[in-house]
């Protein structure tokens, strides 16, 4: 999924070298950044089993698309935290969508993705090395959280006293410093 929505994602960015080479403001060419490039990158995100190899290829190429955008080249020495000063992380970007997702999923229990949301097979027998790693997984990575009984009480708990959320403001997603309701 990664490698197809990538190569969509530079080709978009190609389309628009002569406005990354302009003199465009900053904040407009981050804009125009976020609305074309980044929405073809991360598109369907919300749904990858994300592991840290793969999250340090996205954070890159992100980065390099940034820099591109940004008109900075590589013999320009430039720290990534002046180069995404507000942005956050497209890794953290992904876990936000993901958290909002199965908090949707959560809330709508008509859906068939409701059940299978917290699927854990305990039965059966797993082939030899490593396993691949669930969409479960991920979600108990992000969260820190070990089991789905734990994670399903937290669903409940209610988030600015109306809806439930999938976590509350006790919960910190790993990547982010500030808790959020999502």
């Amino acid at each position: 999924d990664f490698t197809v929505r990538k190569a969509k994602a530079w080709m978009a960015c190609h389309q628009l070298k002569n406005i990354w080479k302009s003199d465009m403001r900053r904040d407009l060419k981050v804009r125009l950044f976020q609305a074309t490039v980044e929405s073809v990158l991360l598109y369907g995100s919300e749904t990858w089993t994300v592991t840290k190899t793969l999250s340090k290829r996205i954070d890159g190429c992100y980065t390099r698309m940034l820099r591109m955008a940004l008109n900075i080249y590589w013999p320009v020495k430039i720290s990534n935290n002046d180069l995404y000063r507000s942005l956050p992380k497209a890794s953290s970007k992904i876990q936000e969508r993901r958290m909002k997702l199965a908090g949707h999923v959560w809330r709508h229990d008509d859906l068939v993705a409701h059940s299978v949301l917290f699927w854990d097979p305990k039965h059966g027998h797993r082939s030899r090395g490593r396993h691949k790693k669930t969409y479960f997984d991920t979600l108990c990575d992000d969260t820190g959280l070990k089991d789905a009984a734990e994670m399903q009480r937290l669903m409940l708990i209610e988030c600015s006293g109306a809806t439930p959320y999938l976590l509350g403001a006790t919960i910190r997603l790993k990547s982010s410093k500030s808790s959020s309701c999502i």
